[in-house]
């Protein structure tokens, strides 16, 4: 009688054992997934700080530029204007 106990019991044990594998399993393959659209994004957010950081650099180039431009206009109308 005890062995019909202990083989429903193995049995038992058993199937909660192949239960908790495949839950294992599939956490596994989620979390594998999650990790690959981590990386995905993280590289998407790089190449949008670089873009954003050469752009940045660029408009503060055309910046000093326009303003050394607007200086210079600046001074041959007030060249003009003094002269008459």
């Amino acid at each position: 009688m005890s062995t019909n106990i202990d083989n429903e019991v193995q049995r038992s044990l058993g199937k909660l054992e192949g239960t908790l594998n495949e839950g294992f399993k599939a956490i596994n393959n989620r979390l594998d997934k999650i990790n690959g659209s981590v990386q995905s994004h993280c590289k998407k957010i790089d190449d949008l700080e670089t873009f954003r950081d050469n752009f940045q650099g660029r408009m503060s180039i055309i910046g000093s530029v326009a303003g050394a431009i607007g200086a210079i206009i600046t001074m041959i109308i007030n060249r003009f204007i003094s002269k008459n």
